[in-house]
């Protein structure tokens, strides 16, 4: 139809609003059937129960008017319908289908809600109280309706669709860097820490960390042997050496206050 006025153009979101609500009923039971959770089905039969009444508002507010009922076929609405159809034919557990269908409820949701407060905006400004006051019932309804999805989705329904792996830690790769003890040190002279391993056989004093990257999760301490016979640097697993020494574990951004002994010797402040 021409729109040539603001009556013309409330009409016809009236008629698109019609179409949407006949293509909710023909959805929603759809949806009810492949929905495994009993809080999101007695939600959506709700909802579809609420559908017949918008139905029957809408066709008041034509009555008003005098106008025949003018279904125009909504094709936003019809859109979001094929994608869901779409979508939920690829998922294959019961609980991720069930997040699904909130979120495809939820889109249908959002789409009333945007074409409903339109429509009521526009009697308001043609002086129609009586059908503003119908249109803002069925926001009402349609605002609740999506408010439910939210909070089934929250409590339980989009936790129970993440698989156990994704609960997991992400894998190790293999992966590491080192880390010196005097990264982020911001002076000289202080006292380094001896190692010492479960014999009480002195290692050399700690000279960093072997973490891995990405998680910075300790895997080895290195020891500087050069004040001993031995002039090289060791490596020692982090669980093999005395607990008063692996109590000392420093991560790569810590203050070396954290680290040093508790009577410093020859530290300059």
């Amino acid at each position: 139809m021409a729109i040539g006025s603001l009556r013309d153009l409330y009409i016809d979101e009236l008629g698109d609003l019609y179409d949407a609500e006949t293509q909710m009923l023909r959805t929603l039971p759809q949806l009810v059937e492949q929905t495994r959770a009993p809080e999101l089905r007695d939600a959506l039969t709700k909802h579809c129960d609420e559908s017949r009444l918008h139905l029957e508002r809408l066709d008041l507010i034509f009555t008003h008017w005098g106008e025949r009922r003018k279904a125009r076929p909504c094709a936003g609405l019809a859109g979001i319908v094929q994608e869901a159809g779409d979508r939920l034919n690829e998922v294959t557990t019961d609980d991720a289908r069930d997040a699904a269908i909130i979120g495809v409820a939820q889109r249908i949701e959002h789409y009333e809600i945007a074409a409903y407060g339109c429509a009521r905006t526009y009697a308001r400004r043609l002086n129609r109280p009586d059908e503003a006051r119908l249109l803002q019932e069925t926001l009402d309804d349609e605002g609740r309706a999506d408010r439910r999805l939210s909070e089934i989705a929250e409590a339980h329904i989009n936790d129970d669709a993440r698989a156990e792996v994704d609960m997991l830690a992400p894998p190790w790769t293999g992966r590491l860097r080192y880390v010196a003890a005097t990264t982020g040190f911001a002076g000289q002279g202080r006292e380094r820490l001896p190692i010492r391993n479960e014999d009480d056989e002195n290692l050399g004093t700690f000279d960093g960390l072997v973490v891995e990257a990405g998680t910075d999760k300790p895997r080895s301490r290195a020891a500087d042997c050069s004040g001993s016979a031995d002039t090289c640097c060791r490596s020692t697993p982090c669980g093999s050496m005395k607990r008063r020494a692996c109590s000392a574990s420093i991560s790569p951004r810590r203050s070396p206050s954290d680290t040093r002994p508790s009577t410093p010797t020859n530290s300059r402040r």
